[in-house]
């Protein structure tokens, strides 16, 4: 344990003090509080609506489990079980009813009304259970805090009004400057938290943790005013069918999407009861849910780390940049992870009654497998992966089992065994197979994975080029090369018949791969490059270092652990198995072209980190003592100041001459294909109303558009189908629509095997072949 608070327990309910008895009738209390969240969730005020949905749907249940479920300490990691209790409690009654309602004559089984029933009979069963333990309601009151303390409240509160402020100005059309001064602003407050985390009260740590999580979080999510980026565009449109139609039917969209309750019923209960628009929920409530998993790691590091160094570990999950990055952007993954998280969590309380672990657990792992599918199937490798460690401390020879620093090394006392693996694995298997019938995605993975051992070539995701094992990726010139043989060979009969343009005239529009956007020029950077230094080339190799620095520091944590086992506990040894088996399943999924296309290193790595990096926090514990009490002190800010900024590509900015960020700038690979504005939502709804007048006509209309223009618009308005405006692939009869990139940039952009690929889109090949007709500055329609 580190030394700067070796006998300080973790947090506890006394450090909380969450909830107290009311002295007078709290069943009473609560009953009229029921009545009063359901006089504001009909109120025609939609703040009073979001107040009592609130109350009934979250706050309510939680501060009911958080009172009666008899957990060992009633401190910070149950009242998270409880909100995750909660959470629970809104998915698994809706889809009861979802089935049951219609068999009584009701098609809306998920609208307004039976919603507000189910929640009461949640809110009253809650409440008649365990009448002897019905807690009081909560109880305010100021927290009195001391001089460092308010340095650092007042710093988390600057940090999240910037983190708002921030991607306002950018939605705007300002520079991102203030987001950059708000990432300087993290950078401190985590600085600071980490070297005052033992002189000031954990309740001020835990909440400083959750504002720069929380920050850094909403810095990219609050970008657009309509929904941006990647997997949340299709995920919204999940929501949206789910909501229209009042019901959840996996039958009228078949896709792993759709199977993910945390992106279509979650979401619809939350809408109909608090009256909150869906685009918030996705855009800002996910965002603080998921704000929560730096404190679960967090709580996972002071099962054997202290303050300081559990704080690093939270850190750690944080400035990884897939976080910032692209979690806003994955609302499945981020619901997944916070099950997930406190699953591991739970796993390494060993002084919990072993039936409480494993109810627990069971309970996060069917909400795992109800939230995301990937997710679950990283989860299950994870603990198989434990599981295997664990086994190789059962089958050493006596004398060495008995060792007390193998047992702790190796012995750790998990609340799951094969036993819960195997459920696990079972409840996936039933929810994608039987269920939903949307497995298609694992077996085609699986195929592949197979086909690649037995040396059949396969392709790599982008994600392992930052890996130091990473292997050598064909350049985008060549996949670009590739992507247009095999457009060309696949219409090549149709073409013949004149139902693709012809030949010759692609051969006088060729195909070029576009070049990368980058920030203009800082004088800083200006200064720099008059001396001959190329600013791509630096900043590519800070951001690279500081990548592998990361994994380095995952492997020193690994092998510090190991060397640290004598000291350690029955906890310490399930959080070095867990991490050994989240290690080894990041890097088989790394090797493994087929997965690491499928499912992404880099979110692999983030699932990981909830119990890698504590370990890291660990490997930085020891090298500390090792450097001596000077070097050791500095090292840990020395580590923030070196990571955040190249990893969160902030020194990047600075300079200029890279790749731009979306959270930084309105430019770069992000934003042409993700950033949705108001032009291209009348372009689509023009191009939609054409399309159902020629419906009505009994014509077909084919579209062809940007695969990610039509992915961003459809995030906002239903369209049919469409094929992509890659020359090769555009039909002669096709409508073809252009988005804002194509048409100011002259840019599309297309994925092919793992890789995001930007081109030249020849522009003068509509000009000669189609008429242009339609057209508002931003989108055009030609045909």
């Amino acid at each position: 344990m580190s030394s700067e608070t070796e006998d300080e327990p973790p947090v506890s309910g006394h450090a909380l003090a969450v909830v107290g008895r009311a002295p007078l009738r709290p069943l009473v209390a609560l009953a009229i509080t029921i009545v009063v969240g359901n006089v504001l969730v009909v109120s025609p005020w939609t703040p009073l609506n979001v107040a009592g949905g609130v109350w009934l749907l979250i706050a309510l249940p939680t501060l009911l489990l958080f009172s009666k479920v008899p957990w060992p300490d009633r401190g910070l990691l149950a009242l998270l079980l409880s909100i995750a209790g909660s959470l629970l409690l809104l998915v698994i009654p809706a889809l009861v009813m979802n089935y049951v309602l219609p068999l009584a004559g009701i098609d809306r089984p998920l609208s307004k009304v039976p919603l507000l029933v189910v929640a009461n009979v949640v809110a009253v069963a809650l409440t008649a259970w365990r009448r002897d333990a019905t807690p009081g309601l909560p109880r305010g009151g100021r927290i009195p805090l001391s001089g460092g303390e308010r340095w650092l409240a007042a710093l988390s509160a600057i940090v999240l009004v910037l983190s708002i402020a921030g991607p306002t100005r950018l939605n705007n059309g300002l520079s991102g400057n203030v987001t950059l001064v708000m990432l300087a602003l993290v950078l401190v407050l985590l600085v600071l938290l980490v070297v005052l985390a033992a002189r000031v009260r954990e309740i001020v740590v835990i909440s400083c943790i959750y504002t720069a999580g929380v920050a850094l979080l909403l810095m990219t999510s609050l970008r657009g005013w309509f929904i941006t980026g990647h997997d949340i565009q299709f995920e919204y449109q999940m929501f949206t069918y789910t909501n229209a139609a009042g019901a959840w039917n996996v039958t009228s969209f078949r896709n792993a999407y759709n199977a993910c309750l945390s992106i279509t019923i979650l979401p619809t209960v939350i809408e109909n009861i608090t009256g909150l628009p869906g685009l918030y929920i996705f855009k800002v409530l996910a965002q603080l849910l998921f704000a929560l998993c730096p404190i679960v790691v967090y709580l996972i590091g002071r099962r054997f780390l202290g303050r300081k160094m559990s704080v690093l570990g939270a850190t750690f999950f944080m400035i990884f940049p897939t976080y910032y990055n692209d979690m806003p952007f994955l609302v499945r993954q981020e619901v997944a992870l916070f099950f997930v998280g406190l699953l591991v969590a739970v796993a390494v309380q060993v002084d919990w009654p072993l039936w409480l672990r494993r109810a627990t657990i069971t309970c996060l792992s069917i909400a795992s497998v109800l939230s995301h599918y990937s997710t679950t199937y990283v989860l299950i490798l994870i603990m198989l992966g434990a599981l295997c460690v664990r086994m190789v401390g059962l089958r050493l020879p006596v004398g060495r089992r008995n060792d007390s620093r193998v047992q702790n090394a190796l012995g750790g006392r998990f609340g799951f065994g094969l036993l819960e693996v195997a459920v696990l694995a079972a409840a996936a298997y039933l929810w994608a197979g039987p269920v939903t019938h949307t497995g298609g995605q694992v077996r085609e993975s699986l195929s592949a994975t197979v086909a690649q051992l037995t040396g059949s070539p396969a392709d790599r995701s982008a994600d392992t080029s930052y890996a130091l094992w990473s292997a050598a990726r064909p350049s985008n010139d060549e996949l670009l090369a590739e992507y247009e043989e095999e457009s060309l060979s696949g219409t090549a009969a149709e073409r013949a018949q004149g139902q693709y343009l012809p030949l010759d005239v692609l051969s006088a529009y060729p195909v070029t791969k576009a070049p990368e956007e980058v920030v203009p020029v800082s004088p800083v950077g200006r200064l720099i490059q008059d001396r001959g230094v190329d600013l791509y080339t630096v900043s590519y190799t800070v951001k690279r270092s500081a990548a592998a620095g990361f994994q380095v520091l995952i492997l020193l944590g690994l092998v510090m652990a190991w060397r640290r086992r004598s000291s350690g506990g029955n906890d310490q040894g399930a959080v070095y198995g867990l991490a050994v088996g989240g290690a080894a399943t990041v890097a088989v999924i790394a090797v493994l072209p087929a997965l690491s296309v499928e499912y992404g290193v880099f979110r692999a790595l983030q699932q990981a980190l909830l119990v890698l990096a504590p370990v890291m926090a660990l490997g930085v514990t020891q090298l500390c003592s090792l450097l001596g009490r000077r070097a050791g002190a500095v090292l840990p800010a020395a580590l923030l100041i070196g990571l955040l900024p190249a990893l969160s590509g902030a020194s990047s900015q600075v300079l200029g001459g890279f790749s731009p960020q979306l959270y930084l700038n309105n430019s770069g690979l992000y934003y042409n294909i993700y950033y949705v504005n108001a032009r291209e939502i009348a372009g689509t709804e023009w191009l939609r109303r054409e399309a159902e007048k020629s419906a009505r006509d009994n014509v077909q209309v084919d579209i062809s558009s940007d695969r990610y223009t039509i992915n961003r618009v459809r995030s906002v308005l239903p369209l049919p189908k469409a094929t992509d405006i890659f020359p090769p692939l555009v039909r002669t009869d096709a409508l073809v629509f252009l988005g804002t990139p194509t048409m100011e940039k002259g840019i599309s952009t297309i994925n092919f095997k793992g890789s995001l690929i930007t081109y030249r889109y020849p522009l003068g090949l509509l000009d000669r072949e189609k008429d242009l007709l339609y057209a508002n500055g931003g989108a055009e329609v030609y045909g």
